[in-house]
C-alpha cells in the first residue's frame, strides 16, 4: 500500500463560470507505480511523485511519468567549471516532518501507529516515541542521505531517543539556530552506528559533520554528542547541560571545538581513540583536535580529556566552578606515536580547586607545552610523568598562580622541565635551591648544561 504524505490543490484552468480543480496526491515512492488509477471511472486527480533518496520529482501524465517540479527548490550554486547544469540546496527542518515542540508522543497526541507509519515509511517509529524526536530524525536523516543541512526553526525540542545521524554521509550541517534539545532519555542525544571493525572506521571517518548553536540539556548518564568517526568536524556554539560527557571524540581528525560551553557536566569534551574491535592507540585517534574559547563550569571530573592523541591544543578556555579532578588531562596510553600536547592562555578559577592538578600530563616520551595561564586559586599547575622515555614540559609566561600546600607542580618522573618568562609566584634569584621546593614527587635539580637527563630543570626569570 503506498504511503500518502500531502495533498496539494492546483487550479488548472479556469472558465467563464467555474474552475476546474487538479488534486495531486505526492507520496514518497522509490519505485514509481505502473498505473496509479486502474480504474474505468475519470477521476480529476494528478499523481505527483518525490523521490525520497535524490529529491526527483515526477508527474503521472495518465499514460507515463515526466520529470516536473511542483515544488520549487532553492536554486544552487553553480557547479565547476565545464558542467552542464546547478545544484541544489537543500535545508531541512524538524517543523517539516511535524515537530510540536512539546514532550508529547504520537500516542498522548491520539496519532496512530498507521498514521505514524504513513508519516513516516519506513522508520519504525511508534506510538511510545515523542513527536519531538521523529521529526528531528526524518531530517537529519534526509540530509545524510543527500548532503544537505538541517535548521531548526528554534524554540525547545524534546527527545526520549538518540538522534541517529547515517553511518556513511558525505556532509551534513545541523544548525539548532540557538534552540534547545532536553533529553529524557539514557543514550547520546546525537550518535552513529558504531563501526564493526577498523576498516569500516576507515570508511566512516570520511564523514565531515557541522554542528552549530544547539542547547543541549538531558541526564546525568547522557552525552550529548558521540557520532564515531569523523575528518574536519566542527562544533561551534553547543552548550550542554546536566550531562556525563559533553561531546566525546572517536577517530575523530582534525576536528575544531570552539566557542562551546559544559555547565554542571562530569566531563567536558573527550579527544578518544576508537573503542571497537581492531581500535588501538595508534590507528584511530582524534589527533589535532583544536578546543578553542570554550568553557566548562561545575563540580566534577574533567572539563577536557585528549586520550591517546597527538597534535591535540587546548587554548583561550575558562575551567571554573566549584571543583575538579583535572582541569585539563592528557593520558597517551603508552602510545609511542603520541608525542605532544599544547595549553596556551587558559584561565583556572575553580574555588576548591582540584583533587590532582590544573593539568596532568603522562606521555610516552615527546614535549608538552603550557604557554601562559592563571589561577585564581589553590591547585597544582602540572602533575607530569613520562610512562616510558623522556617527556619535556615547558612552562612560560605564567603571569600568576596560587600553591597548592606549598607546591605548584608534581613530577612523576621522567621529565625534564624547562621554566621560561613566568611572573610571581614563579620569580627566584636562588633557582638551583628554590625550584626544587615547587615540587611533589621527584625533585628535580638544576641543569647548567646540555644533556643533563630527566628530573632536572632549566630556569629563566624576566627583568625587573
Amino acid at each position: 500500500m503506498k504511503k500518502l504524505i500531502i495533498a496539494l490543490m492546483l487550479i488548472a484552468n479556469s472558465a467563464i463560470a467555474q474552475n476546474t480543480f487538479t488534486w495531486y496526491r505526492i507520496t514518497s515512492d522509490t519505485t514509481l507505480i505502473a498505473n496509479p488509477f486502474s480504474t474505468s471511472n475519470t477521476i480529476k486527480t494528478g499523481y505527483y511523485n518525490i523521490n525520497p533518496k535524490n529529491g526527483i520529482q515526477s508527474r503521472w501524465t495518465g499514460t507515463a511519468w515526466v520529470t516536473d517540479s511542483l515544488l520549487k527548490g532553492q536554486k544552487g550554486d553553480i557547479g565547476p567549471a565545464g558542467g552542464n547544469s546547478s545544484g541544489s540546496s537543500i535545508e531541512y527542518s524538524p517543523e517539516m516532518f511535524g515537530a510540536v515542540n512539546a514532550n508529547l508522543t504520537f500516542a498522548q497526541k491520539g496519532i496512530t501507529q498507521d498514521t505514524i507509519n504513513s508519516r513516516y515509511p519506513g522508520m519504525n517509529f511508534t506510538t511510545a516515541d515523542l513527536i519531538d524526536w521523529a521529526a528531528w530524525q526524518m531530517a537529519v536523516k534526509q540530509a545524510c542521505l543527500i548532503g544537505g543541512g538541517v535548521k531548526a526553526k528554534g524554540g525547545t525540542y524534546y527527545t526520549n531517543r538518540s538522534i541517529m545521524l547515517e553511518k556513511t554521509f558525505r556532509g551534513i550541517q545541523i544548525d539548532g539556530n540557538m534552540c534547545k534539545i532536553i533529553s529524557i532519555g539514557s543514550t547520546p542525544m546525537f550518535s552513529r552506528i558504531s563501526p564493526v571493525s577498523n576498516s569500516d572506521a576507515n570508511l566512516m571517518v570520511e564523514s565531515k559533520p557541522l554542528f552549530r548553536n544547539i542547547f543541549i540539556e538531558g541526564t546525568s548518564a547522557q552525552i550529548g554528542i558521540d557520532i564515531g568517526p569523523t575528518y574536519g568536524a566542527v562544533y561551534e556554539n553547543i552548550y550542554c547541560s546536566g550531562l556525563a560527557e559533553c561531546i566525546h571524540l572517536r577517530f575523530a581528525l582534525r576536528t575544531k571545538i570552539d566557542n562551546c560551553f559544559s555547565t554542571n557536566c562530569n566531563k567536558g569534551w573527550i579527544a578518544d581513540r576508537g573503542n571497537w574491535t581492531g581500535s588501538s592507540n595508534s590507528n584511530s585517534q582524534s589527533n589535532h583536535t583544536t578546543f578553542s574559547s570554550c568553557r566548562w563550569f561545575g563540580s566534577g571530573d574533567v572539563a577536557f580529556q585528549i586520550i591517546a592523541s597527538s597534535g591535540c591544543v587546548v587554548e583561550d578556555c575558562i575551567v571554573e566552578g566549584s571543583q575538579c579532578r583535572v582541569g585539563i588531562e592528557w593520558d597517551g596510553q603508552s602510545s609511542t606515536v603520541v608525542k605532544d600536547g599544547t595549553v596556551r592562555n587558559c584561565h583556572f578559577e575553580c574555588a576548591n580547586g582540584s583533587t590532582e592538578a590544573f593539568i596532568k600530563v603522562r606521555l610516552s616520551g615527546g614535549i608538552f607545552t603550557l604557554d601562559k595561564t592563571y589561577g585564581q586559586y589553590a591547585s597544582i599547575l602540572i602533575d607530569a610523568g613520562a610512562t616510558t622515555g623522556y617527556l619535556n614540559v615547558k612552562v612560560s609566561n605564567v603571569p600568576f598562580w596560587v600553591f597548592k600546600a606549598g607546591k605548584a607542580f608534581n613530577n612523576a618522573g621522567g621529565v625534564g622541565w624547562v621554566f621560561e618568562g613566568n611572573d610571581n609566584p614563579f620569580q627566584t634569584n636562588t633557582p638551583s635551591t628554590t625550584v626544587p621546593t615547587w615540587f611533589n614527587g621527584v625533585t628535580p635539580s638544576l641543569c647548567n648544561g646540555v644533556g643533563c637527563g630527566s628530573n632536572r630543570f632549566f630556569y629563566t626569570g624576566i627583568p625587573r
